[in-house]
């Protein structure tokens, strides 16, 4: 056998160290993909944050990455309804203008069968094509207008993408001044908890359309023979589920006894923001003229944290917590780990012909008056309810 020269030798060890790169730069590559990479070494389908727009009534919108919620829909009140049958699509249409997407829709309450909230749903979901979760009553509403809805009841766990969970949670219906909670817990509602996987890390905040004021808050109620708790232990059960302490963002409202659902809740979310949502109700008095909830003429009411003594004296005990409301219908607010901040939405207000910035294009009521008057059952502050708060922390 003739010897092997150094040449062959030399080529032969060159070849091993080429090969041994090529397996080094396969490996790292592979374990970039593992991990969501490429590119910028994220997933794309990570949300950066969420968007949240809030437009009158009880109607919120969040834009999470690329998954898009929308809670309630009722875009016209009372009679005004069958005169603006076109205001489904105008909003579906602004919305996507602005960049967001309806790949859900969640409802939060339901009078009796009566779809104050969720008249436009079925419109809604025949634009879109959402998937609609809502309490068993309304869903049969739903299905009698030949649109499809899941029915849920709260606890459950809901995975909306791969970054996004929704845990619903059985909640109480706002209570006037001197009302008690009825022994089924009146008006079947709901709340949701959405815990969401940033780029940052982990955000939480809640969506919820209706006051919880008053003791009735911890009350627990049975339905059927079925314990279904009670609206605070609900709520700390989603977030045990979640694995949450606090949240980042916690929706109030609407405008009635507002103060004490802060009293009930505050403790148990310690929220970074507290945004009121539902003010003004469906009509109210703007500088001597009557104004109700029209999505075309901008809102009518914006609150201010003085409307409520009571809650002005509560967040003297939670200083790190911030009270936000609209200036406008489609006001826009990003959410991320850094915090909560207003954001331009001027494409979709636009397309609802409401200006970029600020009220209008009809008056705003003087946010020197208060919203509600001190001792109005429907108000804001519930004189009844005031020991709970001299009693505070």
């Amino acid at each position: 056998m003739k010897p092997i020269s150094r040449d062959f030798q030399e080529l032969v060890s060159r070849h091993k160290k080429a090969m041994s790169a090529v397996m080094l730069t396969t490996i790292a590559a592979a374990a970039l993909v593992a991990c969501g990479g490429g590119g910028s070494g994220t997933d794309p389908d990570q949300p950066t944050e969420v968007k949240f727009q809030w437009f009158g009534y009880t109607n919120h919108h969040v834009q999470i990455g690329k998954v898009g919620v929308l809670m309630d829909a009722a875009y016209a009140y009372g009679a005004a309804q069958s005169a603006n049958a076109a205001l489904p699509k105008r909003v579906v249409d602004a919305l996507k203008t602005g960049g967001a997407t309806i790949d859900y829709m969640i409802l939060g309450h339901n009078h009796n069968g009566r779809d104050d909230h969720s008249i436009n749903m079925p419109e809604v979901q025949r634009l879109t094509g959402a998937k609609y979760y809502a309490m068993a009553a309304a869903c049969a509403n739903a299905k009698a207008s030949n649109a499809s809805c899941d029915p849920i009841k709260g606890g459950e766990t809901i995975a909306l993408s791969k970054y996004v969970t929704m845990y619903p949670f059985r909640y109480i219906h706002g209570i006037e001044c001197g009302a008690t909670l009825a022994a089924n817990g009146g008006t079947e509602t709901i709340g949701y908890l959405f815990k969401v996987d940033t780029t940052t890390g982990t955000v939480a905040f809640t969506l919820t359309d209706s006051g919880v004021g008053g003791p009735d808050a911890a009350k627990e109620v049975v339905i059927d023979g079925v314990n279904r708790g009670s609206a605070v232990g609900n709520f700390k059960a989603a977030m045990a589920l979640a694995g949450v302490t606090k949240l980042d963002f916690q929706t109030m409202g609407p405008e009635q006894r507002y103060s004490t659902q802060a009293l009930n809740f505050l403790p148990a979310a310690n929220p970074k923001v507290l945004f009121l949502t539902h003010n003004g109700g469906s009509s109210g008095v703007v500088n001597g003229v009557t104004r109700g909830y029209d999505l075309l003429a901008g809102l009518h009411y914006k609150s201010a944290v003085t409307d409520s003594p009571q809650l002005v004296q509560l967040l003297k005990y939670f200083p790190a917590t911030k009270f936000a409301v609209a200036t406008n219908y489609f006001d826009a607010f990003s959410l991320t780990t850094a915090g909560f901040e207003p954001v331009a939405n001027a494409a979709t207000k636009a397309a609802m012909g409401l200006p970029a910035s600020g009220p209008g294009p009809q008056p705003q009521r003087d946010t020197s008056v208060r919203l509600r008057p001190a001792g109005d059952p429907d108000g804001v502050d519930c004189p009844a309810d005031a020991p709970l708060f001299a009693a505070y922390p």
